[in-house]
């Protein structure tokens, strides 16, 4: 079924402002400066920067622990948000659709082909949620006339707020936790000496690629941003904002695809050494995360009404 999918995410997370960028290997924050120059890649506020990939396995611990899968949890807590929203909706005299205004619009948009480096699904997301189409591709679009009106787009963005600040999602605050505690770790993985030599690599890399890609993809995402939010106020049209959207995607791709190369190849590297760093915090602090998951039963408990597990391969 199409629907505005992870469309509302993108309503309120493209108008308020884009992900914080990390600041751990990969991002360019950490290196200062070589004997060949300053890294090219700025880390502004309007940037998605590529993260450090995280090797602990959250979501066996979250499993072993209650008993369903991380991604049913992300399910019902999208379940449950979307009940929120279209009762707030309700209360301000809208007429709400079920299929439109369900879990499909708190689901994580798909990045484009060319993979997640500087913003890639900003603006890829902000397509979807202009031209309320499924989130996998699908060619049929589940259109809400009221979607027309700037009032009730601005209403379904303050009612999506109310609906993530009266659910919590025991996945992300486990995430947002593992993130804060392997900070210090990760900083420790951008000073190895194979990530330094893998950082000159990818600014030499990134050099012959030409001119300043990550200056251009900036660019890029700041100019979907001020066109989305004409949009949202009423001042574009859905038809001159996809276009507008569709040309800044195809050009955002052609600068991904020149410099994948370079990301890759660091990239590899990265996740080689993480890994090592991060098994070290793990034997340490096992026993701490476990703690951490441990205390999120109030949370996993309070979204019963809305999990649909999964039967097992056994039939358990």
């Amino acid at each position: 079924m199409a629907a505005v999918a992870g469309g509302a995410v993108l309503l309120v997370a493209c108008t308020v402002g884009e992900a914080t960028p990390s600041t751990g290997p990969g991002t360019g924050s950490e290196v200062a400066s070589s004997e060949e120059g300053p890294s090219p890649l700025e880390v502004t506020d309007s940037t998605t920067q590529q993260q450090l990939p995280r090797t602990v396995e959250l979501g066996e611990l979250l499993e072993s622990e209650f008993g369903v899968t991380a991604e049913e949890m992300r399910k019902a807590v999208d379940r449950a948000r979307a009940d929120v929203m279209r009762r707030c909706l309700v209360m301000e005299g809208w007429d709400v659709d079920e299929g439109l205004i369900g879990p499909e619009f708190f689901a994580d948009p798909q990045p484009p082909a060319g993979g997640s480096a500087a913003g890639a699904s900003v603006v890829a997301g902000r397509i979807q949620l202009v031209e309320t189409g499924d989130v996998e591709g699908d060619d049929e679009v589940a259109e809400d006339p009221q979607l027309a009106t700037p009032e009730y787009r601005m209403d379904v963005r303050r009612c999506l707020d109310e609906a993530v600040d009266a659910i919590a999602d025991p996945v992300g605050a486990a995430s947002q936790w593992l993130d804060a505690e392997l900070g210090d770790v990760h900083a420790r993985v951008g000073s190895d000496p194979r990530m330094v030599e893998a950082d000159a690599q990818e600014r030499r890399c990134l050099r012959e690629a030409g001119g300043d890609p990550y200056a251009t993809l900036n660019e890029i995402v700041d100019a979907a941003g001020a066109v989305f939010g004409e949009y949202v106020e009423g001042s574009r049209s859905r038809e001159e904002t996809s276009e507008v959207l569709r040309d800044l995607q195809r050009r955002e791709e052609e600068v991904l695809a020149a410099i994948a190369p370079c990301l890759e190849a660091r990239l590899a590297v990265e996740q080689e050494v993480a890994a090592e760093y991060e098994a070290e915090w793990l034997e340490e602090n096992g026993e701490r995360l476990a703690a951490f998951i441990a205390d999120l039963g109030d949370e996993v408990a309070a979204l019963a009404d809305h999990l649909v597990t999964t039967p097992s391969s056994d039939g358990s």
